[in-house]
């Protein structure tokens, strides 16, 4: 299995290590977006050896290693009934972010973050504990692009009138703005929340590896949910649309921007399929599920917690009787 603490594959049973693949000479692969819309794609399994389960609570598919099948759900907590099969193809990924954190680690920054929470129920920390973390590779897509777009805005400058009030006099700003744009990155999952998965970045890009089956050794990894075209049009209104507005405004110029118009054309679209590691868990407590991710390189920790009705009603009762005598004095 991979061991993030060396970096490399290690026997589980008799502790020996081995370099994965040769990165000397490897390359990762920008794929044209032409070339998934002409569907001249090629399709590939994750590993030749690779199983595949979808969990029957929530739908995610995740892929595994024989000898690494889970008794439940990673994002959900549900008991994964149904009976493993063959992984089906997907778009190959292109690199890997491999795992930098091991699981005593993730464990460790979980209970930290729980103990820092206010008002948590006491058995929160034991809870967490016992149900424990898995290792999964999400997916996300990655673009690059050239844009060029024609902008229509105003430009505020203040000044005070004869009253000395502050006033803002506005003037129309037209203009081109040409920019490239670099591994905009859009998850691949809808079983995460995703205000947690962007509280998770960054990511060190920069660190990632050709991808390679033995970096899934030991853990799990989720099947794209966001199909490749959905994922773009995304990207392009979440991402590069923020990215090319705050351009413009620095264009405009001034103590005030307006923009009014935007129009955009892309050309030389590329992507890449990548897998990102986190360390996930998911709990139930009185009923409903909760979800702590964990960034498997940063040790950024988010996730959701419930809250100890008996802690929050003292808490009200002890600033209302504050405020009772402060009110009296």
């Amino acid at each position: 299995m991979f061991d993030p603490g060396v970096a490399k594959l290690r026997c589980p049973y008799c502790g020996s290590t081995a370099e994965i693949g040769s990165e000397a000479t490897a390359h990762i692969e920008e794929l044209p977006f032409e070339q998934f819309a002409a569907r001249d794609l090629d399709l590939v399994k994750l590993s030749p050896t690779a199983l595949e389960v979808a969990c029957g609570s929530c739908g995610s598919v995740t892929e595994f290693e024989p000898r690494d099948a889970a008794a439940a759900c990673p994002f959900c907590a549900a008991p994964m009934v149904m009976q493993p099969k063959a992984a089906d193809p997907l778009i190959a990924p292109a690199c890997v972010l491999p795992f930098g954190i091991e699981k005593r680690q993730a464990d460790g920054r979980v209970q930290s973050w729980i103990g820092g929470l206010w008002f948590a129920p006491n058995d929160l920390k034991a809870l967490a504990r016992r149900q424990g973390m898995t290792g999964v590779y999400l997916p996300y897509w990655t673009f690059d692009a050239r844009t060029a777009t024609e902008w229509v805005g105003e430009r505020g400058e203040v000044y005070r009138d004869r009253n000395n009030q502050p006033q803002i006099r506005w003037s129309r700003r037209e203009g081109t703005l040409h920019l490239d744009v670099d591994d905009a990155l859009m998850p691949a999952t809808t079983a995460v929340q995703r205000n947690y998965l962007h509280a998770l970045d960054p990511w060190p890009l920069e660190s990632m590896k050709p991808y390679e089956p033995a970096y899934l050794a030991g853990f799990r990894a989720q099947r794209y949910q966001i199909p490749l075209p959905q994922a773009w049009n995304m990207t392009g209104q979440e991402v590069i649309r923020p990215m090319i507005e705050d351009q413009v405004r620095r264009q405009i110029g001034g103590d005030q921007q307006r923009v009014r118009e935007l129009n955009t054309t892309y050309s030389d679209v590329t992507f890449k399929h990548i897998l990102l590691p986190v360390w996930i868990g998911a709990y139930r407590y009185q009923s409903r599920v909760y979800q702590i991710v964990v960034n498997a390189q940063t040790g950024e920790v988010q996730g959701e917690r419930p809250w100890s009705a008996v802690k929050v009603a003292l808490a009200i009762l002890v600033a209302l009787i504050v405020f009772y005598f402060f009110w009296r004095n």
